[in-house]
């Protein structure tokens, strides 16, 4: 990993920046190198965390604490987190794949609760016939 090579490298360099007695000039290259490579140490070590962030987080909706995207609860306020939908189910219309126990289906936006067009029970998705009096739908 190119950056915490870098990293080791300006640990390094500004360890023997600090142990170089060698007068005036290597004071003055200890503080130059050391100053330089320090200012950019903060942008390496950000650039990491940014990007590591952004691949595998989920945002808080509470207090907008960025979590681990396998998180259960949220590590500032301890609020529970949603957790990624994993079954599957069609639309009652379109049968396209949805989240299990969606109340619209997100292609078509169809509800995805019907209702018998005889009795008006409640039918299962997909259902051709009426569990409660049998009639076609």
């Amino acid at each position: 990993n190119l950056n915490q090579f870098s990293q080791y490298q300006a640990a390094n360099a500004l360890r023997d920046a600090a142990n170089n007695e060698g007068g005036m000039a290597g004071g003055m290259m200890g503080m130059m190198v050391g100053g330089g490579l320090g200012g950019n140490m903060g942008g390496v070590l950000t650039q990491d965390q940014t990007t590591a962030a952004t691949e595998n987080s989920v945002a808080c909706g509470k207090c907008g604490q960025t979590n681990d995207a396998s998180a259960k609860f949220c590590s500032g306020c301890g609020q529970a987190l949603p957790s990624a939908p994993t079954d599957k189910q069609p639309c009652i219309k379109c049968q396209q794949p949805i989240a299990a126990g969606s109340k619209f289906c997100s292609h078509c936006g169809a509800a995805q609760s019907a209702a018998c067009t005889k009795c008006g029970a409640e039918l299962s998705a997909g259902a051709k016939f009426c569990g409660e009096c049998g009639s076609r739908q």
